[in-house]
């Protein structure tokens, strides 16, 4: 009878029950790491395609003033004096780029910013903002615009 109501009050997980809760927790972790990675990768490339949006707004207000376009179909890396200070002060590299710059380029009629992204998901993949288009990036075919 002692030894019934000793087994009734025992309280606490058995060593099955831990490693299973552990092995579900691996399992969880396994599956969540790599997308939070990927969504903060992606997140990085929005906030340079943000900044690149500005970088044509700004280039199209300084030419609008000066009549003259910032840089011609070859391009030019930024910041450099190109793009007066005045109308935008240009990060040195973005985000997702810390060994390459902001290309500009005008073809005439539109404004265009490049890059490519420097390590994580999407390494050595050219981002593309363009004017007057939206820009979504895509994550099967990174670096173009749909």
């Amino acid at each position: 009878m002692k030894f019934m109501r000793k087994k009734l009050n025992k309280k606490g997980f058995s060593l099955i029950e831990l490693i299973v809760v552990i092995a579900i927790l691996a399992i969880i972790a396994a599956v969540a790491i790599p997308r939070f990675a990927g969504i903060q990768d992606r997140s990085t490339i929005k906030a340079d395609a943000t900044t690149a949006a500005e970088i044509i707004n700004a280039a199209r207000v300084q030419h609008a003033d000066t009549g003259t376009a910032v840089t011609d179909g070859t391009g030019v890396d930024l910041p450099n004096n190109a793009l007066d200070g005045d109308y935008m002060v240009v990060p040195d590299h973005p985000q997702s780029a810390d060994d390459d710059a902001y290309n500009l380029t005008y073809d005439g009629t539109n404004y265009q910013v490049t890059w490519v992204v420097n390590g994580g998901t999407y390494d050595n993949d050219t981002v593309t903002v363009s004017e007057g288009v939206e820009f979504k990036f895509d994550t099967t075919t990174a670096g173009q615009i749909k």
